[in-house]
């Protein structure tokens, strides 16, 4: 277990004495001295990294940004202790406060985590590594990332993103911890067994034609597997839809002013990114029932839609 001089001893080895990882590990009312248990010692460590990040307006880019570099080896700064082989100093910006941007991607965020737990915690750097999913999916309802301004970028008629809080990922890292689960920072999920346990479902491209083709393909999928919470999903049944705020925009004219299901004045009212610094899209969750004939019929091309034949 690692005890509270060690911790401080190793926070002025790195110079990190102070910052940000200081308030991490030291953080009031959350230490993590003398947690003997592993597996507890690491879920811990990194609830403390998801509150200081919301508690300091941290925010998720989709890039590593200026937090990254997995290249580097060597010691983390001159007269400090070595980098861990294949980590680098990705995510130390972060941690010593010298990126004042506080910005970083999913893969990041939980590497700040392992750096943790490696430098200053006592980890073997085989007993937490990186984990990674490339599915295209949308992740359970009531997530929650360490990115306050980002509450989910997935609604249905019925619930808007902040009642669902669901988020939709292409490609999504995380870390595997000491006792073979995986772990997620960026949400604050401490354990989960398998890869799809945080997924609500996840997603294929919808049909390429004519009408839909590689330009704007990727802004029309269709809910392939449903792994948690089917009671969720919007009343009516499969197939469901995710379309992108901006895709549906552009056919506004198909869709009714007002009435039930899906309206103009309801696609008006939605902007095309959600809000958080980065341009996320906003996607619209849809079942068949949600949309009127006109639309129907100018998608069954590359839609599955129940009663109308793709025309092909």
């Amino acid at each position: 277990m690692p005890t509270q001089q060690v911790i401080n001893t190793l926070l002025a080895a790195y110079g990190w004495d102070g910052k940000p990882a200081d308030h991490i590990v030291n953080m009031p009312g959350h230490g993590l001295a003398g947690i003997a248990n592993k597996t507890t010692l690491w879920h811990n460590l990194n609830a403390n990294l998801w509150r200081y990040a919301r508690a300091n307006n941290w925010i998720w880019i989709d890039t590593a940004g200026n937090n990254g570099s997995t290249s580097h080896s060597g010691p983390i700064a001159p007269g400090k202790p070595p980098a861990i082989p294949g980590a680098g100093t990705g995510g130390i910006p972060l941690l010593d406060g010298t990126n004042h941007a506080k910005s970083c991607n999913c893969g990041i965020f939980n590497t700040v985590a392992r750096q943790l737990a490696w430098h200053i915690l006592g980890f073997k750097d085989t007993e937490v590594v990186n984990a990674s999913t490339d599915k295209t999916f949308v992740t359970l309802p009531g997530s929650s990332t360490f990115d306050v301004a980002w509450t989910g970028n997935v609604r249905t008629v019925t619930h808007d993103f902040g009642t669902i809080q669901a988020l939709k990922f292409t490609n999504h890292s995380f870390s595997k911890g000491p006792d073979g689960n995986f772990t997620d920072a960026t949400c604050n999920v401490p354990s989960f067994a398998n890869k799809t346990d945080i997924m609500w479902f996840d997603l294929k491209r919808a049909k390429s034609t004519i009408l839909v083709d590689r330009t704007n393909h990727a802004g029309w999928l269709v809910v392939d597997t449903v792994y948690n919470s089917p009671d969720r999903l919007p009343a009516g049944g499969p197939p469901y839809y995710l379309i992108a705020a901006s895709q549906l925009k552009a056919k506004r004219g198909l869709f009714p002013m007002g009435g039930p299901g899906l309206t103009q004045t309801m696609i008006n009212a939605v902007s095309d990114q959600c809000a958080t610094c980065v341009a996320w899209p906003n996607w619209w969750l849809l079942t068949p029932g949600d949309l009127p004939v006109e639309f129907k019929n100018w998608a069954r091309y590359f839609l599955p839609i129940p009663g109308y034949s793709s025309g092909t």
